[in-house]
């Protein structure tokens, strides 16, 4: 269950910041666009990906932060920080 929860935040926060650090806000495009995400943001996912499928042993760190406001006001910080380690055919740690 450990690895699941690990890769689950993994790809999640992956993916968030290249959707965040690649989509252009809406009124700077100057119109609603099918496909939100940009183009280059897709190919670089595709690049990475088959750049760590030619790698026989890799390991990814992603830090997270996030911020909840209770009803009273008072802010409530949490952070998670997940490391998987790869080592093909089969080891995820």
């Amino acid at each position: 269950m450990r690895k699941t929860v690990i890769a689950g935040l993994l790809a999640s926060s992956l993916i968030a910041a290249v959707v965040q650090a690649q989509t252009p806000p809406a009124a700077a495009t100057g119109s609603t666009a099918a496909n939100p995400v940009a183009p280059g943001a897709i190919q670089a996912l595709r690049d990475m990906g088959a750049y760590l499928q030619s790698l026989s042993r890799f390991e990814v760190t992603t830090e997270m932060t996030g911020e909840r406001v209770l009803a009273d006001g008072q802010k409530l910080q949490h952070c998670a920080t997940a490391v998987m380690q790869v080592a093909r055919p089969n080891s995820l740690s």
